[in-house]
This record gives structure tokens, sequence and C-alpha cells, in this order.
């Protein structure tokens, strides 16, 4: 063991550290190496330690600065673990260049700055030779500072109270866990093939402020089987924002974004076997024309909590089912392509039972796609009043019939034909249209004093479509109007 009460300055080729070495009374140790240093025995440094030189380093012990402040500097040279390694600060800066391991998957690598920045300028691991973890856990803002500083790693685990910002690509081999006390931001493509959460960003955790933001060369994906991305804004403020069109985040099953006090918004796509989106100012593109959110996924709740525009357009060739669907005071729209029919199964709402409802939009409108609500649905624009329908190309049969508020209500479908099979009573106008036919076996009332009932069948004019007031012995099919009943067709 060697103790120093001063500083300590090596300067050689090489260097073989085989005991521990140790400076007090704020000693500052710098190492300048233009070969291979070998260092086998722990450092402690009461001052500043400074690897200077060009020469590479193999870490077959850990270092540490004791000195409030002291950071761990290693300039240029790449680092080679050859075990569990711990670099540890008094709340001193910690700055790494390229990070390697000897062994594949064996060695883990942790970091602890206190309340200091920990910046890393180059890759971390290789392909074929991941380091089986980097973790970190305590930091101010942690910084993969550019597209070199990619990481190649079995698992990654971030713990810090700063912001959290990602340069370099990352391939993770199982899971990549971030919970940042601040914003957490995303330059580069990030992948993680682990099952479960195999990817897990949680900004704000501490101060309960702070955003996720995939730029617009950022994007998350998660591959294994089953495996999940979990996203969250700050509990107190915060968002999440997909910038680009290439902002994507994909998963192989579940995509849970949840921005509490924030939205969800960007012009990039969210794919997944199931999205979970919470937010409470809005969830859509984010333009001026609060545009689709555009996602593509066989199953879908979106849940917002205050007065912003929901809008989402979804993508996809197989059924999806929509079990929420729900703002308060703003308007409400689901736009469905790519083939696959659409399936309402829960609360589809747009106000509340004080705030008036906004307009509610609900379309799959490709020809020969379905649009259908199971007997759970439930459709409404509360509070308010003077909301009106308009449909076409479905069947209705509802189960638990609509509440027209002040938002009108608005169903497309791909169907040729528009069947009504269930009693519908609105207070505002009710339009309905097809293709073809427009069958009526219900009575349809337009209820308040100013409202009409408009039929507008064969509505392409090529001259195949009608409309049918379709009654029979179990049926009482009429249509009711406060002011008029128009039929084309």
């Amino acid at each position: 063991a060697v103790q120093v009460v001063a500083n300590v300055d090596l300067h050689m080729p090489g260097l073989n550290l085989n005991a521990t070495l140790t400076t007090t009374a704020g000693g500052l140790t710098t190492i300048t190496n233009s070969g291979v240093a070998s260092i086998g025995g722990n450092i402690t440094s009461a001052g500043n330690l400074l690897f200077a030189g060009s020469g590479g380093i193999t870490l077959g012990a850990n270092l540490q600065t004791t000195g409030a402040g002291s950071s761990i500097s290693v300039n240029t040279s790449t680092v080679t673990i050859t075990g569990d390694r711990f670099l540890t600060t008094n709340n001193g800066s910690i700055l790494l260049d390229r990070v390697l391991t000897n062994l594949a998957q064996a060695h883990t690598l942790t970091l602890d700055a206190g309340t200091a920045q920990i910046t890393v300028d180059n890759n971390v691991g290789v392909n074929g030779t991941e380091l089986a973890g980097f973790t970190v856990l305590h930091a101010g803002n942690v910084v993969f500072s550019g597209v070199a500083a990619t990481l190649d790693v079995t698992a990654v685990s971030i713990t810090n109270t700063g912001s959290t910002t990602f340069n370099g690509a990352a391939t993770i081999d199982n899971s990549l866990a971030v919970h940042s006390g601040s914003d957490i931001v995303v330059n580069s493509a990030i992948s993680a093939a682990g099952a479960g959460a195999a990817i897990d960003l949680q900004a704000g955790a501490i101060s309960g402020t702070g955003s996720v933001n995939l730029t617009s060369s950022g994007s998350l994906l998660s591959t294994a089987i089953g495996s999940d991305i979990q996203v969250q804004a700050g509990a107190t403020s915060g968002n999440i924002l997909l910038t680009g069109l290439g902002s994507n985040i994909t998963a192989n099953d579940v995509v849970t974004l949840t921005a509490p006090n924030g939205s969800i918004t960007g012009l990039g796509t969210v794919t997944g076997a199931s999205l979970q989106l919470s937010a409470a100012t809005g969830i859509n593109d984010g333009t001026v024309s609060h545009g689709g959110l555009r996602t593509n996924a066989g199953d879908i709740s979106a849940v917002n909590t205050q007065t912003s525009i929901v809008n989402i357009a979804n993508t996809h060739s197989t059924l999806t089912t929509v079990s929420n669907l729900q703002t308060v005071g703003a308007d409400l729209t689901f736009k469905q392509t790519g083939g696959g029919n659409l399936s309402f199964t829960g609360q589809i709402s747009s106000g509340s039972g004080i705030v008036n409802g906004g307009n509610i939009w609900l379309e799959n409108s490709v020809t020969g796609s379905t649009l259908t609500f199971a007997n759970t649905a439930t459709l409404s624009t509360a509070a308010g009043s003077g909301g009106g329908l308009t449909v076409s190309g479905v069947t209705l049969n509802f189960a638990t019939a609509p509440v027209f508020g002040a938002g009108n209500i608005t169903i497309i479908g791909g169907a040729d034909y528009t069947i009504i099979d269930a009693d519908l009573t609105v207070p505002g106008t009710i339009q309905l249209s097809a293709r073809r036919d427009v069958i009526v076996r219900a009575t349809v009332t337009a209820s308040a004093s100013g409202s009409d009932v408009i039929i507008n069948a064969d509505s392409d004019n090529d001259g195949v479509g009608g409309a049918w007031i379709d009654e029979s012995a179990l049926t009482d099919a009429k249509l009711v109007a406060g002011h008029s009943v128009q039929i084309q067709g």
C-alpha cells in the first residue's frame, strides 16, 4: 500500500500498479501513460484523479475520490475492466472515454458521482463483447455525449437527479431502466432485447418535473416476444414528445405512455400489441391542427384528464379493440385505416358531469371494414345540450343508449349499408347516409324543436340504394323530428 500526503504525478510509458494508492490532504493524482496502465490496486485520491495519457487502462481495481467535488477523469484512454468495477466520487464529476470488458457479458461497471455530472464520450462495450452491466447509482446529469458514445451492454440502469441524454445508439441485450430527476432526451436509436419491461424511462422521478423527448433521430424498440416499453413524464409537469416522423416507439407487446400533467404528442408512430396512453393536456400529433397521433396496435386505451384534444390515427390490418377513449371538454377523434375491423368496448366520452362535452368522431371507413360497439361500450358528450348525430356505413345496436350533451357524434364505417337496430333519441339533428341502403328498424327521434332527421341513401349516386323503414312485429320503426324529416335516395 502506498499513502501520500501530497500530489501524485506519474509520467511513464506503462504502469503496473498492484498495490493500493491513497492520497490525503487534498492530494491530486495524475497518471500520464503512453502504453498500457495496469491498475491492480484500488486508487483513492483526496483530490482529482486524472488519467491524462493516450495509452490504454486495464482496470483490475476500483477508483475513488474523497474530497468534496473531486473528479475522476479519463480523457482519451480506453478502459478495459477485468471484473466488476466501481468508480465513486464525493459529488465530483466522472468523465470516461471508451469502456470495454475483457470477457463478454461477465463484468459490470458501476458509477456513483453523487450530485455531479457523468459524461461518456465514446462507446461502452462492443457488439459481441458486451459489458454485463452499466450502472449509475447516483449522479446529476448523465450525458452520452456524441454519436460515438454508443452502448453495447447486457443491462443498463441509471438513477440520477438531473437529466439524461443519449446521443449514441444503444443496443441492450436485456433491459434499459432510466429514472431521471429531470428530462430524458433520446437523440439516437435505442433497442433492448429483454423480456418484460425491456425499456423503462421515467423523467422527473425525484422532482416531479421532467419530459421525455425523442428528437427527430431518436427511437425506442423492444424486440423480444412479450417485451414492453414504459415511458413516463414527471408527475407534476412534463410531456412525452415524438418529434419527427422517425421518432418511433415500437414494442413487441405493451407500450405504456404516461404524462400525468402533460401531453403525448408528435409525428412518430407508437406500435405495439397493446397501447396504454394516459395524459392531461392532450394526445395528438402536436401540430396546429391537432391531427392524429400515429399508432399501430390491436388494443388501445387513450385517456386524457383535462380540457385538451385527443386524436388517434391508428393503422392496423387486423381487429383493433378500443377499451377507453376519453377527454374532458374537448374534441375526441379515433380514425382507423389499414383494413382491420374496429370495435369499441368501453367508455367513450368527451365531457363530464359538469363540463360540456366536445365533438366525438369515430371512423373506420376503409371499404368492407366494420366499426362496432360491444354491449359494454358507452358513448357520451355530456354535459351540455344540443349535440347531433351523423352515421354512415355501420350497424348501430347500442346496449346502452348514447348520451348527447354539447358535442356532436359522428360514426363512419366501411359498410355499404347503414342499419339502425336500436332506438335513438338525439336532441340535435340526425343524419343517416349510406352508399346503398339506409335501413331503419327502430324509432329514431330528433327531439329538439329545430332538429331534423335527414336520410341520404345511395350517397355515391350510382343508382343503387334506397331508404327503408323496416318494421317487424317486434319493432316500432319510425322517424320523429322536432322540425322536419328529409329522405333522399
